[in-house]
């Protein structure tokens, strides 16, 4: 009853609703492409951002190796400097400790054949011995930073038996602590290797037992109101 045909509209192919979904076709394609390009330049510039991330990275690893190396070979030579002026000191000691010494052997060999000489020559050779090692009298403590010593505790610690004795005829007190608190036997102990510091030892025991139990102290009364403790045989 109802006929359709076509042929009066769909034959027409150039109507504008055609041309209009051509133009929509086109304008998607086109966005698309556009979209693929800004896809793909965010990639690249994501990649190169990457990349130098990176590279920063390896520079600083770099540049950290550089600088722990060059700490390593500062402590090397610092380590260096310090083993070598360590040397020069004790190379410096050594040379003190063998002039008192001598002076210490000549001193024994002419005391008995020059008696008269003694007291000279011991506070000759207790005087050099104090200049060599920056001390100011027997009884005065030379500091530094981080202690302090006195010159019988330097001549305990060298081991020179005959120096020791010079120092207390010189008036060296034996009960005399360092700033470790040690007196100069302690000190002769600690240093003591087999019978290294014997003789100091004795010395400064002798010493000691002479001061306690001699009976040859006297207290005088000076003119000036105050006492002083002399030994009978005077030093």
């Amino acid at each position: 009853m109802f006929g359709f045909d076509c042929s009066s509209s769909c034959g027409k192919a150039d109507t504008p609703a055609a041309g209009i979904v051509k133009v929509s076709s086109a304008l998607l394609e086109d966005m698309r492409q556009e979209s693929q390009e800004q896809a793909r330049v965010a990639d690249e510039a994501e990649l190169r951002r990457r990349e130098a991330a990176k590279a920063a990275a390896r520079e600083a690893e770099r540049q950290a190796d550089a600088e722990w190396l060059s700490f390593e070979h500062q402590a090397e030579d610092f380590e260096l400097r310090r083993r070598r002026e360590g040397e020069e000191a004790a190379r410096r000691e050594a040379e003190v400790a063998a002039v008192v010494a001598a002076a210490a052997r000549q001193w024994q060999e002419k005391e008995q054949r020059r008696p008269a000489g003694e007291a000279e020559m011991r506070k000759a050779a207790v005087s050099s011995f104090l200049k060599d090692y920056g001390f100011t009298d027997v009884r005065s403590a030379k500091r530094n930073l981080v202690r302090s010593t006195y010159p019988l505790h330097k001549a305990a610690k060298l081991g020179c038996g005959a120096l020791v004795a010079m120092l207390l005829q010189e008036g060296a007190d034996p009960a005399q602590r360092d700033s470790w608190g040690q007196t100069a036997a302690e000190v002769a102990q600690q240093y003591n290797k087999g019978i290294s510091h014997a003789v100091v030892l004795r010395e400064l025991q002798s010493f000691s037992s002479e001061s306690e139990s001699s009976h040859e102290t006297k207290a005088v009364l000076c003119s000036g109101g105050f006492v002083r403790t002399a030994r009978m045989a005077g030093a």
